[in-house]
């Protein structure tokens, strides 16, 4: 009797054993599919927040000292035939964004460049080429979606002859990092081939 007894309270303890372990796993499989959903909405969410188009900011409205400047720009820009690229550098905050501004504000540019084709791209969160790509895709409202999102957005600048002007800002965030300069350059390379394109 002694033995079955014992061999009796072995085998429950046995079976409880069972039980907590398989519980703990349970729990542990709970824990794991909750946060992995966790994850992917934080992601999503991360991804929506940079891919909403942001409209072109308006010029400062206190804004002295350089409308020699933007007089030379905004001609420069306006009378030649082909595509004109211009790099403003120099440290944050000394208003490199807003000369910008203020030259896309002249008159003499948005003759050249309709509303619809002056187009801001503000590059801050792009910390790597795809997300240049992605900031770009979104910014020239791209419809078209393939494998292929440097395609998609060639094909949409080539969609029409009429003279886009981009607004890089905050460039130099994409073509700083280490691992995507080459990508980011190979994608300047490309949009410098159209002849309708500025930045």
């Amino acid at each position: 009797m002694r033995e079955q007894l014992k061999s009796i309270q072995n085998l429950t303890q046995f079976v409880a054993d069972e039980v907590h372990v398989a519980g703990q796993v349970d729990l542990a499989r709970s824990d794991i599919k909750t946060f992995s959903e966790m994850v992917m909405t934080l992601k999503q969410e991360a991804s929506s927040k940079k891919l909403e188009r942001q409209d072109m900011p308006s010029k400062p409205a206190i804004f002295y000292g350089r409308d020699e400047l933007v007089e030379r720009m905004s001609k420069l820009l306006s009378s030649l035939e082909t595509e004109i690229h211009l790099c403003l550098l120099g440290p944050g905050g000394m208003g490199k964004t807003s000369l910008a501004l203020a030259i896309i504000d002249s008159p003499l540019v948005q003759a050249k460049f309709q509303e619809e084709r002056r187009v801001w791209v503000p590059c801050v969160e792009a910390t790597s080429a795809s997300l240049f790509l992605q900031v770009l895709y979104t910014s020239l409202r791209v419809k078209r979606q393939t494998d292929s999102v440097m395609s998609d957005i060639l094909y949409e600048l080539k969609s029409s002859e009429e003279p886009y002007f981009l607004l890089l800002d905050n460039f130099e965030t994409p073509w700083n990092t280490i691992d995507g300069q080459k990508q980011v350059e190979e994608a300047l390379s490309k949009l410098n081939q159209l002849s309708h394109v500025s930045s």
